[in-house]
């Protein structure tokens, strides 16, 4: 049998040496046609060093040096130039039992198809060094074996053995990276799995792995092909004689004693476990672990926790062997006293179903990929909506989605083109845990493989790109909108604009705003490229203007509307109101309260000129405006408001706060009126009074807005922006 063993070196490893002398003891007593290939970085000397060492104990000893080129590549050059029929992948640092090949050879000569198309890996893996813990690894011929696994970790690590020819077709079958090997091994499994290949465990065989600090930036399997996710691979995978679905191994509590399977309750495996020879307990405790493991492991549990004099239990004989031969490479291990945790691999099989739910509900490649919380009355959502059918009209033969993402209902999905494809994220697969949701909600994502991705203020979208946004963009256009700087009641900045955009934005293709203002502070404050953003003004129709005219002798009425929290400042709309006691104006409140904002709405009714609405839908327009004189907007901090956008298009008057991008609208003076100081009440009613006070000033202001609104705000300027932007 000749082998070629390729290490990955980590910088600067002195644990390189160790590893070597593993290896030179595990192939001398069990062939002596080896070679070993180290590949380390041209900068590493440290382990250049090591390798020096090595030399004499290991004839055929080599270094491929890598500068430039990624370890992938490296990989990919070093498996064409190996001399063995057979290549075995390991880390620096870690360990592989002296038993490997032996037990590899006993199971090719016992089934002598079983190397063809397969890929081989250890019965347990024990790792140790930043943490300790057991785990054993999952054979595709295993019942319990799913697609979901590959949606949380690699399930089998970067250790494996497999014919050197399997090898290079399977890394010459990737259309997209033909000279190039993918560095991350779980895609090279999901490719494996995709020719057919099978991952086999070589049982009674253990892999020692060194968890040190450092870790890939990226998961792999972002970049590996997705036909391992496609619904008509499944079948293939599913094809093993064995597969059942209802079995899951989140509902299999097991801990390694005497044999590292107790949860199984098929007859044939009971039988196997109550006869193990290794096992030197009596039957009836044999029996009753193997049929009960979950109750077997509390009580368990509970006596360890309650009894000092309790016996500890056993690892399998030859577990127990492999580890204490080791020790000489590595003091740290030795067989423990105590049972060591073992790590399960969480898989729910209902994940394969929900990732093939959300997938029927859109084309194999969409064109745009819109990400929303939900759909409803406020701001954002008519982004949203104004985006979509603006894209609809510039390319109509176009695919769109929508995604909304948050576990709230919306309202305004009949506002949604017809030809649209939406799925709601937010309300469906409840019965997931968050950790599993993430991981769906990623998959999905890397599936659907958008060619523009759009994130409007979606949570969920903005966590997953601080972690995976280069990933993504690489099949990917990332489009996020920022609109302003949220300000917390202490005073604190906070918001997708500051605590997202700038640790994704080298990862975005463009960053939208409504406004110029969140721009400048943003590039003021974290240095970012202004040529990074665009503002897109949103746009709003003047086909409901109507010019106010002074009232003599009657009430001014007073509109407020927008939503109750403190970014609206209702305590300061109450103050306003305080002072204009004795003054012939009414004030009219249309709105509904935040969900987590408690102002008690009861205050204003002991103000005798207030007149509190509600809620309404469909915008300013679909109350009785007519009525009113005079819009006031209070706001502690913002974008360019929708609502003053709707209260300019009706002809209103405006009188506002000077916050964030209110004044590239309102010209004070000019198209209304802006508050500087914005927790004063009487400057509001000072402007109010301008405002009412001369016919002159209240016309030219009207004429004004309109021109302002036609030119900045209309649909025919909007478009060529987002044609601009998008196309």
């Amino acid at each position: 049998m000749k082998l070629t063993v390729i290490i990955t070196v980590r910088q600067g490893d002195q644990f390189l040496y160790r590893t070597l002398m593993n290896i030179k003891k595990l192939f001398v007593s069990t062939t002596k046609d080896f070679e070993v290939i180290c590949l380390l970085s041209s900068k590493d000397d440290k382990s250049r060093y090591f390798v020096k060492k090595a030399t004499p104990f290991i004839k055929n000893l080599y270094i491929v040096e890598y500068d430039k080129l990624d370890i992938g590549q490296v990989k990919n050059s070093a498996a064409k130039k190996a001399k063995g029929d057979y290549l075995l992948f390991m880390n620096s640092g870690d360990f592989l039992s002296l038993n490997f090949l032996k037990e590899f050879k006993k199971q090719a000569r016992n089934h002598r198809k079983s190397t063809d198309k397969a890929i081989f890996v250890p019965e347990i893996k024990i790792s140790f060094g930043k943490q300790l813990f057991i785990e054993k690894n999952l054979s595709m011929e295993d019942p319990s074996f799913s697609r979901s696994i590959f949606l949380f970790e690699n399930p089998w690590g970067e250790n494996f053995l497999i014919k050197r020819k399997d090898f290079c077709k399977i890394l010459f079958s990737r259309v997209d990276f033909r000279n190039k090997f993918n560095p991350h091994v779980l895609s090279f499994y999901c490719d494996c799995i995709n020719l057919g290949y099978k991952v086999k465990i070589i049982p009674n065989t253990v892999f020692f792995i060194r968890l040190l600090d450092y870790k890939n930036p990226e998961l792999g399997f972002l970049l590996s092909e997705k036909a391992i996710f496609d619904g008509e691979n499944l079948n293939s995978i599913k094809s093993t004689e064995n597969f059942n679905e209802g079995n899951s191994l989140k509902e299999r509590e097991r801990i390694i004693k005497t044999d590292s399977s107790l949860s199984s309750r098929n007859i044939k495996r009971f039988l196997q476990e109550i006869s193990k020879k290794e096992d030197d307990r009596n039957i009836l405790k044999r029996v009753f672990s193997a049929a009960f493991p979950q109750f077997y492991l509390k009580l368990y549990i509970l006596k360890k926790k309650f009894r000092k004099d309790v016996d500890e239990s056993k690892y399998p004989v030859w577990l127990i062997d492999e580890w204490e031969k080791i020790n000489i490479f590595e003091p740290e291990l030795f067989p423990p006293t105590y049972n060591i945790p073992e790590k399960q691999v969480a898989i729910n099989l209902r994940l394969d179903s929900y990732l093939d739910k959300v997938l029927s509900n859109f084309p194999k490649r969409i064109d745009y990929l819109f990400f929303c919380p939900w759909l409803k009355i406020g701001g954002a959502d008519k982004v949203a909506l104004n985006l979509i059918n603006a894209l609809k009209e510039i390319s109509p033969n176009k695919s769109i989605g929508v995604i909304t993402t948050e576990n709230v209902n919306s309202e305004l999905l009949d506002k949604l083109p017809a030809d649209i494809h939406y799925f709601d994220f937010g309300n469906s697969f409840l019965d997931l845990t968050p950790f599993e949701r993430e991981a769906l909600f990623l998959r999905v994502i890397i599936q659907i493989k958008p060619k523009k991705i759009i994130n409007i203020n979606s949570h969920k979208l903005f966590s997953l790109l601080l972690e995976h946004s280069k990933a993504i963009s690489s099949f990917s256009e990332i489009f996020c909108f920022a609109f302003c700087v949220y300000i917390t009641k202490d005073g604190q900045t906070r918001g997708f604009a500051v605590e997202h955009i700038p640790l994704i934005i080298d990862n975005v293709k463009t960053v939208i705003t409504d406004n110029k203002h969140i721009i400048d502070y943003l590039c003021k404050n974290f240095g970012l490229d202004v040529n990074k953003f665009q503002v897109i003004y949103s746009p709003v129709s003047t086909e409901n203007f109507m010019y106010r005219k002074i009232k003599r002798d009657e009430p001014i009425d007073i509109l407020w509307s927008s939503r109750i929290d403190d970014q609206k400042l209702p305590y300061v709309l109450e103050s306003i109101i305080k002072e204009s006691q004795g003054l012939d104006y009414r004030f009219h409140i249309h709105g509904s309260q935040a969900i987590d904002y408690s102002y008690d709405m009861n205050r204003f009714k002991k103000y005798r000129n207030v007149f509190v609405y509600g809620a309404y839908k469909n915008g300013l327009a679909s109350i009785n405006h007519s009525n009113y004189d005079v819009f006031l907007y209070t706001s502690k901090f913002d974008g360019m408001p929708n609502v003053l956008l709707e209260a300019l298009s009706l002809g209103f008057p405006v009188v506002a706060s000077d916050v964030g991008g209110i004044n590239e609208i309102i010209k004070d003076g000019k198209t209304g009126f802006l508050v500087k100081d914005i927790y004063n009440p009487k400057e509001y009613l000072e402007k109010i009074h301008k405002l009412v006070s001369k016919y002159s000033i209240l016309e030219e202001i009207e004429q004004n807005s309109k021109r302002a609104i036609e030119k900045q705000h209309s649909w025919d300027s909007y478009l060529k922006e987002v044609k601009k932007v998008f196309t």
